[in-house]
């Protein structure tokens, strides 16, 4: 043995050693992930073989057991993008049976709130976003998703409240989300006029919401508020298919570009919006078109039949911008 002494007195051949000791391990540890992997590999496979398993089938417990979490929230996101929100569910409400961190547990919460709310399950939407809470009071996304689900149940006293924790975590743009909330509020309580358009004097968008609710509950004090209404651009919509007072519509240039459109002021001026001018010069032609409204979400671009204050697509407070689109008016025949 003392032949062998001088070795480990030598520092390369410890440096040599301990190089080796750490490739080792390495390639030990490479080798591991590798089987894991292939492990996964397999249980993914077989599972994506039968997708429309339930949660209580041989496939999805197994895959449940084996599988890591990273591979199953990527499936879960997977089956999420294709609507197949079922089997994300699934797979999410299993992963939670599972020892999970605190960030993978909020992180699994939070595609299940996603999940939930997609297909309009409020009330689970507002049950697992409170759980994030509980984790992570101040995280800004539970909060908002929270302040969505009572929006949508119209439940405006309680998004407020929510509003009141974002407040404090200094969220962008919370006063204009605070006075819409608060203008739905008074409108869904019909509360007096006064305090509406008070509200609604905060923005034009606020002002077309208050508007819309007076068009229905007092055409009075409709036509008076369009009357002190500079721009009335973005409330054609409103308009087209009312009856416009003399009074108001002697004083107003898109208000006569309306009736000029629909053959009710016959002066032959232009009109001074395109597709209004298109309809007037259509009046006396064999072609006929009407006027339709789309809306077009300002932060998204994506456009939508009908109009919503939030956005449908990416649930931002919107106020949609409205698009006038002309479309050529067919008569079907009638068979006798």
């Amino acid at each position: 043995m003392q032949h062998f002494n001088f070795l480990y007195k030598d520092s390369l051949f410890s440096i040599a050693l301990f190089t080796f000791i750490i490739a080792l391990v390495i390639l030990l540890e490479q080798a591991r992930a590798y089987f894991i992997r292939k492990r996964n590999k397999k249980f993914l496979q077989k599972f994506a073989q039968n997708q429309n398993a339930y949660a209580s089938s041989e496939n999805l417990d197994e895959l449940l057991k084996h599988a890591k979490i990273s591979s199953l929230m990527f499936l879960a996101r997977a089956y999420s993008k294709i609507a197949d929100i079922e089997m994300s569910i699934e797979i999410l409400k299993g992963l939670l049976n599972r020892p999970l961190k605190d960030e993978e547990k909020i992180a699994v919460l939070d595609l299940l709130a996603k999940n939930y709310f997609s297909v309009g399950y409020l009330q689970k939407t507002k049950d697992t976003v409170k759980e994030i809470l509980r984790f992570s009071p101040r995280n800004v996304e539970a909060l908002l998703k929270l302040l969505h689900a009572y929006e949508l149940e119209k439940d405006y006293s309680k998004a407020l409240e929510t509003l009141e924790c974002l407040e404090e975590l200094e969220v962008p743009e919370i006063e204009t989300i605070k006075n819409y909330l608060y203008l739905m509020h008074l409108i869904e309580n019909k509360e007096e006029a006064a305090k509406i358009l008070h509200v609604s004097k905060a923005s034009l968008d606020l002002k077309k919401i208050a508007l819309n609710y007076l068009k229905s509950y007092d055409e009075n004090l409709f036509w008076q508020e369009i009357d002190t209404t500079e721009r009335l651009e973005n409330m054609i919509d409103l308009l087209w298919d009312m009856n416009i007072p003399a009074f108001i519509l002697e004083k107003h240039a898109l208000l006569q570009d309306i009736a000029r459109s629909q053959g009710l002021l016959l002066d032959n001026k232009p009109c001074q919006v395109f597709e209004l001018e298109v309809l007037r010069a259509l009046l006396h032609s064999p072609m006929k078109a009407s006027l339709t409204f789309e809306y077009r979400c300002k932060h998204c671009k994506q456009i939508f039949p009908f109009e919503s204050h939030r956005c449908p697509v990416c649930y931002q407070l919107a106020f949609m911008d409205m698009v006038l689109k002309i479309s050529k008016e067919t008569h079907a025949m009638g068979v006798d």
